[in-house]
């Protein structure tokens, strides 16, 4: 994900969420068992409520930070290539412009 650009497709960012998913699910089991050894089994159960939606949580907001700083990242990039490209002084926007114009005769045209 590191290497994505303003051009990334949707599969690449459904696949990436898709592993994610799975890693967390494999993750959350090991961590619960090292961290409530010590709890009967009841109350292991109890324990492991709270902490699951926790997890869940933290990981979401991280994946939402990750998510906004990569928009923002790449939208100031994508923005300052193409203002390097916007000026009244480009001859090629000057000519799209003056393209897409219309042939109608204004006000302060010379009619032919």
């Amino acid at each position: 994900m590191s290497i994505w650009t303003d051009e990334v497709g949707e599969w690449p960012i459904v696949w990436t969420g898709f592993l994610q998913g799975i890693g967390a699910g494999i993750m959350l089991v090991p961590i619960q068992i090292i961290a409530f050894p010590s709890l009967a089994p009841q109350p292991a159960h109890r324990g492991d409520v709270g902490v699951q939606p926790r997890a869940q949580r933290v990981q979401q907001r991280r994946d939402l930070r990750l998510t906004l700083t990569l928009f923002v990242v790449t939208g100031t990039e994508s923005r300052a290539r193409l203002v390097e490209y916007i000026s009244p002084y480009s001859a090629a926007l000057r000519s799209a412009h003056e393209a897409s114009a219309p042939s109608m005769p204004g006000p302060f045209t010379a009619s032919p």
